[in-house]
């Protein structure tokens, strides 16, 4: 879910090179600028196909020394190559030619875009370690930049870095920074940058609710209120993270306010499965928390139903693994880890709470089956992953999952004092301990 807000995010800066005018115009810039015009009209259309055409036409017709303008084309060649069919890597391909003419014209706003979509389709095609290669670079520049904008743009990418890596705290550092830029900027670009702040807001908003800091996220929740407003995507996500906090905080009246809200903003032609879906989700997970598995199942099976017209890859991951939950607390253990593992394979890339929280319920679906093999794999690809992300959200937890510990370990040594100690049951003893750890700190 959080990436999505990152592409709406993304969405309402993209066409930054699209609205620059220029001051001096001779005859050919004229005909580049119109091109150019004739490009967003097609890319607002979502005709990438004939964006494609026309961006190659303004290309050849660029001057060998028009670096400016170069970029821009190559920009848009990527651009629309990004939104054709998820063409991530033809994309990468235009953004990467384009950069080194951005440098080259002085445009600073110029290669600052380009940096950032660079480092959103890293992420998407998986090249990793390019893009930590690529934030080093942008941290090395960006104390060097002037322009506000540049810099809203610049620390909002780095931002973005961390929260893909569950790094929450620097996540949220790096996107108040980028907010305070962006609210400077609001006389010049009132909607673009209003829309822009309140999706960082609700960013920020999950970060808070994934270290478990539901007052906190709260609070920045009233802080995009006050931007969002109009915005009806933004609208139905800040109606989803209500949803989410007002559950968490047993408050269940105003959650259910709040999807009534979400309903009642929808239109007939309306087809925001994302949003419907993940708000069935966070109800079923709500109902498995208080042991009511019936209706836990019955959301959950609707939230995988709108997953999947949405298309969404991430949302689906979501539901599979709420619905493997619910099957490991019905003790329908095969059920649960036929489940979790669809979610498996795309999870990590999504979202790691989201993995860890997979791997978690595959360890302990695997443990109550007595098929130890399987459970010390993924207990100890659980522990591995769980130490980082851990000390990310660690700001209620450390204290508290120590003071669990304590008050249950009585019974665990009790429990150890009933398991031989040939080396297989002692095996056996530490991962269910093991297991046991992370069902009291996760």
């Amino acid at each position: 879910m959080k990436n999505l807000l990152t592409c709406i995010a993304l969405f309402a800066c993209s066409l930054f090179f699209a609205r620059t005018a220029r001051a001096q115009q001779t005859p050919i810039d004229t005909r580049l600028d119109n091109i150019a015009k004739e490009w967003n009209v097609l890319i607002d259309s979502s005709r990438y196909k004939d964006a494609i055409t026309v961006a190659y036409r303004g290309l050849a017709l660029c001057p060998p020394a028009n670096n400016l303008m170069k970029a821009r084309f190559l920009y848009y060649l990527g651009y629309s190559h990004e939104y054709l069919n998820n063409n991530y890597d033809s994309a990468i391909y235009f953004y990467q030619k384009a950069y080194p003419y951005a440098v080259k014209s002085g445009n600073q706003g110029d290669e600052a875009n380009l940096l950032m979509r660079i480092n959103y389709m890293y992420y998407y095609v998986k090249k990793y370690r390019e893009r930590d290669t690529l934030i080093r670079y942008i941290k090395t520049i960006v104390d060097t930049a002037k322009d506000t904008e540049v810099l809203a743009i610049l620390n909002g990418s780095i931002g973005e870095y961390y929260l893909d890596n569950s790094a929450y705290e620097s996540f949220i550092n790096y996107k108040l920074k980028a907010i305070e830029y962006r609210k400077r900027l609001l006389t010049k670009d009132s909607m673009q940058n209003r829309e822009n702040i309140g999706i960082s807001y609700l960013q920020i908003v999950q970060a808070y609710i994934r270290m478990h800091q539901d007052e906190k996220a709260l609070e920045y929740l009233g802080y995009s209120r006050t931007y969002i407003k109009s915005f009806k995507d933004g609208e139905a996500f800040m109606n989803n993270d209500y949803i989410n906090v007002y559950l968490n905080l047993d408050k269940f009246d105003l959650a259910v306010k709040h999807d009534k809200l979400l309903y009642a903003s929808m239109k007939p032609q309306d087809s925001l499965f994302i949003n419907l879906s993940f708000a069935r989700r966070l109800f079923a997970d709500y109902y498995c928390r208080k042991g009511q598995l019936v209706r836990s199942e019955q959301e959950a099976m609707e939230a995988l139903r709108l997953a999947k017209k949405s298309l969404d890859e991430e949302i689906l991951c979501e539901a599979h693994v709420s619905l493997g939950k619910i099957e490991y607390q019905k003790g329908s253990y095969t059920d649960a880890i036929s489940y979790l593992n669809l979610a498996l394979p795309a999870a990590y890339n999504y979202d790691r709470d989201m993995y860890l929280e997979a791997q978690k319920k595959l360890a302990q679906s695997y443990a109550a089956m007595g098929r130890w093999d399987s459970a010390y794999a993924h207990y100890q690809t659980y522990s591995s992953l769980q130490d980082t992300l851990y000390t990310e959200a660690s700001k209620r937890s450390l204290a508290e999952a120590e003071a669990k510990y304590q008050n249950k370990d009585k019974q665990l040594q009790i429990d150890a004092q009933n398991v031989t100690l040939e080396y297989a049951r002692k095996q056996q003893l530490w991962l269910w301990l093991g297991i046991g750890m992370i069902s009291l700190v996760a």
